[in-house]
């Protein structure tokens, strides 16, 4: 993790405090939340190599992309993409 502990965020939590989300869909979701985070630390270190090559503007459509989902769609980790 990046030093900041992941925690539930509230809309996740009000989810499944209002049964919108069972218990199993819950651990997919924390499931999912871990797994983004150690790809993200794997790939981290190739970063800055990719934005200079021929695939940069890709990435950085990409993370546009990723950033108007989230804020589409809600948001998880609006600060990061």
């Amino acid at each position: 993790m990046r030093g900041n502990e992941r925690t539930p965020s509230n809309s996740w939590m009000e989810a499944f405090r209002l049964g919108w989300l069972t218990a199993s869909g819950w651990n997919l979701v924390e499931s999912l939340k871990r797994e983004i985070d150690r790809v993200e630390t794997r790939i981290a270190p190739f970063e800055r190599t990719v934005l200079r090559s021929t695939y940069g503007g890709e990435l950085r459509r990409h993370r546009d992309e990723l950033r108007r989902a989230r804020q589409t769609y809600g948001p998880v980790r609006l600060g990061k993409a």
